[in-house]
């Protein structure tokens, strides 16, 4: 389809709206349109994590693609739902550790950013700007999934 994974500064670069945006999500710093009240700006966990989720957002698992969080640059879903893998393989951000390259002996993970339906506020802020995980490239989790970039000639 001549597209491919976004690599990691890609991605965080849209979902901080084409700018150094300081926001805790890519709409705002809110996860409800209001702090008491309102809908859900993205699908994540609602309820007691693992025993219960209320699906207060309207879904109990992952929901179609596009109903969330419209950001500036009109990128929906950037965060919730599901984890968005990335071109990039997962390592530290300190600058003194070389980048990664698998091997045989070292454990090779995919970044993935966005966080999914499976966080909760109680222990997982992944759904914020700055949320980022990793898992391995074969992985078969359903609140795994990937959003494609396409080059463009200016």
């Amino acid at each position: 389809a001549g597209k491919r994974l976004p690599i990691e500064k890609e991605w965080e670069h849209a979902a901080r709206n084409g700018r150094n945006s300081r926001m805790l999500y890519g709409w705002g710093d809110e996860i409800r349109v209001s702090k008491t009240s309102g809908r859900y700006q993205a699908n994540i966990w609602q309820g007691v994590f693992p025993a219960q989720n209320t699906g207060e957002d309207g879904y109990l698992f992952t929901s179609p693609v596009g109903l969330f969080n419209e950001n500036e640059l009109g990128l929906k879903d950037m965060s919730g739902n599901v984890w968005e893998w990335c071109e990039d393989w997962y390592q530290s951000y300190d600058p003194a550790q070389p980048d990664f390259a698998p091997t045989q002996t070292a454990e090779p993970e995919k970044v993935m950013r966005g966080g999914s339906f499976v966080c909760d506020p109680s222990y997982c802020w992944g759904y914020r700007v700055s949320g980022r995980s990793g898992s391995s490239a074969e992985t078969g989790l359903f609140h795994v999934g990937f959003r494609c970039v396409k080059e463009i000639k200016l």
